[in-house]
């Protein structure tokens, strides 16, 4: 993907390469220069971010962008949308030193929500201010935001159980009445069958 950078973030990019000339970083440099295509690929801003990045290398708050290989993959996974992707990227770029266990434990919580992307963008904050977030709890009945189509499924599921309840409910009716659907017409035949045996017995008399 190509970008259209600003001419002042142009004028930064020449002066990172430069700066890693100078230090005999030139490998650095081409790295560099991948890394940020990587990262403004899930960004809203790509010249802002771009001109952040090159900063934070420049003045040594950064030795190097972080590769977002395994977080793209998660991205995959789940078919995150452009702004979770843009919460994944800051991520990776704030808890670098510790991704493996911070995308391991955003799996889990994948796993369990029925919109992958939403669930992603509630516990990013957390996580990108250096929190470890528990593991949720076990989703009943299986199923997982993974790729979306199973978290569907899952609400289905939970329409099926509200069905359930209804069929209970009329289960009731079928106990109190001796049978749903029939106990009306019994009851009309019994009282019809009262009324004919009075009949019976009153020409009997």
């Amino acid at each position: 993907r190509k970008f259209k950078l600003d001419d002042p973030v142009t004028s930064r990019l020449t002066e990172l390469k430069v700066w890693r000339k100078k230090g005999g970083q030139e490998d650095r440099a081409n790295n560099d220069l991948e890394r940020l295509e990587q990262h403004m690929r899930f960004a809203k801003r790509p010249n802002a971010l771009c001109t952040l990045l090159v900063g934070k290398l420049l003045e040594g708050e950064m030795e190097q962008l972080p590769d977002l290989a395994n977080a793209e993959k998660v991205m995959k996974d789940y078919k995150l949308d452009e702004d979770a992707c843009s919460k994944m990227r800051e991520i990776v770029e704030k808890r670098h030193m510790d991704e493996a266990n911070v995308l391991a434990s955003i799996r889990k919580h994948l796993d369990t929500s029925a919109n992958a992307s939403s669930m992603l963008c509630k516990i990013a904050r957390q996580i990108i201010d250096g929190e470890n977030l528990p593991d949720p709890p076990e989703r009943r009945g299986g199923g997982g935001g993974k790729g979306g189509g199973g978290d569907r499924h899952g609400g289905r599921d939970r329409d099926g159980d509200r069905h359930g309840g209804g069929g209970d409910r009329h289960g009731d009716r079928y106990d109190r009445d001796g049978g749903y659907g029939r106990g009306r017409s019994r009851s009309r035949g019994d009282r019809g069958g009262g009324r004919g045996d009075h009949r019976r017995d009153s020409r009997g008399r």
